[in-house]
């Protein structure tokens, strides 16, 4: 990975400037007075800076830069201009709840990228393991977008199609050829995943995040809003309810789903029995990524809590007696 690189002030000063939609700023009445580094986690290198109007109104801003990271991530991950493309594109034209995206530039002179957000002061990151109240907003959050979205056409958005799921099967096996020989059930739980892939392509397709884990979800005063669409696409909504239940206990998993679906499809009917059948796949699909993208395969054999889970569920899914 490349050293953290940012663009000097005065020429970050000159791109927010044309970025803001405040007249004073772009007449060019626009300082930064302070910046720093982010402590949101995040893959690319993210800052904060606060800026000030000849007003004396101060505004916080997010910048993720670039910063010449490669991270493709199998076709998962798109990066820093397709996330910003999801909020210019997509998520700001919702009404839902969502951060303010102020757009995206480009500085030519050191091949730097840089994607500009509102920064929501005093917001806090959903917990794994904490913080109920929050994942049943979140789970409601989500399901309205689903809702919003099924079977929209959106352009620009990768889609979840027959070789992407097929892809993290052989990933998962190539980089770790021992797996089968400390876990055997685990050939067994990829090819009947492959067998059942129509299943996960032919439901409602939707616009989903993709990584909807609890870290991916800022909660301020109440109102969600999730953060991270570098991995948005077109699939089954289940993929991102999937994340938000992951390793919850049965009791809050069970309410999150209820939530998620009374809000989803609200009075319509739908099918139990196939909504079950297919948040199962989305779940394998979710634990198969896990395992597919771990650098030291070892962990899985030392420390085998998510294999242990996927066989669970593939017992569930009736993949293994």
């Amino acid at each position: 990975m490349k050293e953290r690189t940012f663009i000097d002030s005065a020429t970050l000063t000159h791109h927010l400037s044309k970025l803001m939609s405040d007249e004073e700023v772009k007449n060019g009445c626009f300082e930064i007075f302070k910046r720093s580094f982010s402590e949101q986690s995040s893959t690319f290198h993210t800052e904060i800076v606060t800026g000030r109007f000849c007003s004396n109104d101060t505004v916080t801003l997010f910048c993720k830069y670039f910063a010449g990271i490669d991270h493709a991530g199998y076709e998962h991950h798109g990066g820093v201009e397709y996330e910003a493309q999801i909020y210019k594109d997509v998520i700001r034209h919702l009404q839902l709840s969502s951060v303010r995206y102020y757009g995206c530039f480009n500085h030519f002179e050191n091949n730097e990228i840089c994607m500009v957000l509102e920064y929501l002061t005093d917001s806090k990151r959903l917990k794994w393991n904490h913080m109920p109240d929050g994942k049943m907003k979140a789970a409601a959050w989500i399901a309205n977008l689903h809702s919003l979205c099924e079977n929209r056409p959106i352009r620009g958005v990768k889609v979840y199609d027959k070789n992407y799921y097929s892809q993290w099967v052989d990933l998962a096996l190539d980089k770790n050829p021992d797996i089968i020989r400390y876990y055997p059930w685990f050939s067994e739980v990829c090819n009947c995943f492959l067998e059942q892939i129509n299943d996960l392509i032919t439901s409602p397709q939707t616009f989903i995040h993709g990584e909807y884990y609890p870290g991916n979800i800022l909660i301020r005063d109440g109102i969600i809003y999730p953060i991270d669409w570098e991995s948005a696409a077109i699939g089954p909504g289940e993929i991102d309810l999937a994340s938000l239940i992951d390793y919850q206990q049965d009791s809050l998993a069970r309410s999150i789903i209820d939530c998620y679906t009374s809000t989803r499809w609200k009075k319509r009917d739908f099918s139990s029995e196939e909504f079950v059948k297919k948040l199962l796949l989305a779940q394998i699909y979710f634990n198969l990524c896990w395992i597919a993208q771990l650098s030291k395969p070892v962990f899985w054999i030392e420390n085998p809590v998510r294999l242990n889970h996927l066989y669970q569920l593939g017992k569930q899914a009736g993949f293994l007696s």
